[in-house]
């Protein structure tokens, strides 16, 4: 379903186009924009959907992607180390979840400070110097490219506590619903 006609108008002002700039890239003419701002003429669907495929290629351009909210230290935690070295990195550092690699450098899992508290209440505590963090990881965190609009983001941290960024296939960055938050 195609938005009402004012959103031309509004969404061109709001990218900061003129209307012949809009008729450029939607491929019509600049009077066809100004008959159908002022509201003058009904334009044909295959013209109006145009100008309105024009503006949401536009206003995915203009979207900050994720390379633009990630951070870029992103810290590790081996699956062969010991939980309690993990929550005292994770303490250290400030954070509240941290991918997890094996040792060959593979990303294998995710450790989360609400993985960790699970695990320290199940029946038969053990000493978290004595369990290993592969035996309490949860799945890895998901990955996109660095280049992924930010508005794709939101999906995935509903149901995850981080998504990595890759640039090709080497991580190079983080986003965890705080950062997510502090973009809003």
């Amino acid at each position: 379903m195609l938005p009402e006609l004012h959103y031309i108008s509004r969404t061109r002002r709001a990218l900061g186009l003129t209307q012949n700039e809009l008729a450029s890239k939607a491929g019509v003419s600049q009077s066809l924009i100004a008959k159908i701002e002022s509201g003058k003429i009904d334009p044909a669907y295959s013209r109006a959907k145009s100008i309105l495929d024009a503006l949401d290629n536009l206003k995915m351009k203009e979207e900050k992607k994720a390379k633009d909210i990630m951070n870029k230290d992103v810290f590790f935690i081996k699956s062969t180390e010991s939980v309690h070295s993990a929550a005292l990195t994770m303490r250290k550092r400030g954070f509240s979840q941290m991918p997890v690699i094996n040792q060959e450098e593979a990303i294998v899992g995710s450790i989360s400070d609400k993985g960790i508290l699970m695990s320290t209440s199940e029946p038969g505590n053990r000493n978290l110097s004595l369990i290993l963090v592969e035996e309490i990881m949860e799945d890895p965190f998901p990955t996109v490219d660095e280049s992924t609009p930010v508005s794709s983001l939101s999906a995935l941290l509903k149901h995850s506590q981080g998504v990595l960024v890759l640039k090709g296939a080497k991580v190079c960055g983080i986003i965890t619903k705080a950062d997510f938050l502090k973009f809003l």
